[in-house]
């Protein structure tokens, strides 16, 4: 069967097309300067690129170029925001890992006059996935490229009214370039439909029913056999509050009830408590705090995001969690602008996964055992600084440590390593 490849699909050509005009439109409303146009070079030296095991890392220096593009402008009771870019990866040693990667990002906020309210989205984004995250004894050294296709709409009725009801639906297309990840493939339509009681500018309270309907085209059900469909059916019941307890603080949380069925890969079912807890704080001016806690299954994993910079919405790498059952992250930001030109930032993650049912490979990614769990976790620091020189120009430098621990029974499916980064840049935007 010949590899598929991700597209901009017919039921997003509307959207696209819509954005499109908005786009067209923005010149004529803009009255500020809202268009971008940033260009990046970064160092990078990795001081265990695999994720090998201790006695058996291999380091390199990685060159990143980027070019990104973007605008954010409202038109009227609309907004929007759209950006692209790509950046080339060049490594020094293992140039087979060369790569050139994008996003595409279209997002329209749209309002009327009747308390009708909502959103449309598009994004398409390529990325070489990051070898911590795959599972199995060995290592895995071949380039793997992966495109996640996401779009949707949301609508809201009742505006700031006490009660509001609210309602969604969204695509997503995650595809994979190396062979041996054809099984991990995954295609799933999802629907949403609530209410929302808004008592005080400080509170809501929201309870909302959510349907997921997904298929892994080419799942193997034993190593080296042929690939079948894997329907999966998650349905959730979310329970939703943001609470503001002062103008400092902002607390935001999400509980649901999940089911989830495989038609095939049934070790994976799962019928438990998933959820995220948010909390932002903002002491002062100068100094800025963010924690995250994600519970979630593999099947949505996109919701774990593990940013290079936490408290830099735009700047979001997408880490995909392989054969993970249950996925659980806390993660740690905070920002300190030191001077009106210096910005210090940290953050801390660590990750515990429940892998189930790991497909582990030999050197070449053939699969050699079918069946396998276990449990490891990951601990990964950052420090940076970023130096505004004018306006425009800005550098900056960060240092990153990260280290995985395997507990006994996770010998089968994962392996310990530890990694040092040291990342230097230097940006210049026009606006």
């Amino acid at each position: 069967m010949p590899h598929r490849t991700l597209a901009f699909r017919p039921a997003a050509l509307p959207l696209a097309a819509a954005l499109a005009c908005m786009v067209m439109a923005a010149p004529a409303a803009a009255q500020l300067r809202p268009y971008f146009l940033s260009a990046t070079q970064a160092f990078t030296h990795d001081s265990n690129l695999f994720r090998d095991r201790e006695g058996a890392e291999r380091s390199d220096r990685i060159s990143s170029t980027g070019l990104r593009v973007g605008v954010d402008q409202p038109i009227g009771r609309q907004r929007l925001l759209a950006y692209a870019g790509v950046r080339r990866n060049k490594f020094d040693e293992f140039s087979q890992l060369d790569n050139t990667e994008y996003d595409v990002n279209l997002r329209g906020d749209l309002s009327t006059v009747n308390r009708l309210s909502g959103s449309v989205w598009y994004t398409n984004s390529r990325s070489l996935v990051s070898f911590g995250s795959y599972t199995g004894t060995t290592v895995v050294r071949e380039r793997n490229l992966q495109t996640l296709e996401d779009f949707g709409l949301k609508a809201r009725l009742g505006g700031d009214a006490r009660w509001v009801l609210e309602g969604g639906w969204s695509h997503r297309d995650q595809d994979y370039s190396s062979e041996a990840f054809r099984s991990r493939e995954q295609t799933s339509d999802t629907v949403s439909l609530g209410v929302r009681y808004q008592p005080s500018d400080l509170l809501s309270l929201g309870v909302a029913g959510r349907a997921t309907e997904g298929r892994t085209p080419e799942y193997r059900t034993t190593a080296g056999g042929e690939p079948v469909k894997d329907k999966i059916r998650r349905r959730d019941l979310d329970f939703t509050a943001v609470w503001v307890p002062t103008g400092l603080s902002t607390l935001s949380a999400r509980l649901s009830l999940t089911s989830t069925d495989h038609s095939l890969a049934q070790q994976r079912d799962f019928d438990g408590v998933t959820g995220a807890l948010t909390w932002a704080y903002r002491p002062t001016g100068k100094l800025g705090l963010r924690v995250e806690l994600i519970r979630e299954t593999n099947d949505q994993s996109q919701l774990a995001w593990l940013p290079d910079t936490l408290n830099d919405p735009a700047n979001l790498t997408l880490t995909p969690f392989e054969d993970t059952r249950l996925l659980t992250t806390l993660k740690v930001g905070a920002t300190w602008d030191a001077t009106a030109k210096l910005r210090v930032k940290g953050n801390a993650r660590y990750t515990h996964r429940n892998i189930k049912d790991a497909v582990v490979r030999d050197e070449a990614g053939r699969p050699v055992l079918a069946s396998a769990s276990g449990t490891d976790r990951t601990t990964a620091l950052g420090f940076g600084v970023d130096y505004a020189i004018t306006r425009a120009w800005l550098v900056g430098c960060n240092l990153g440590w990260e280290k995985r621990r395997v507990s006994d029974d996770g010998s089968q499916v994962s392996f310990p390593y530890e990694a040092r980064t040291a990342t230097c840049l230097a940006q210049l935007t026009l606006q």
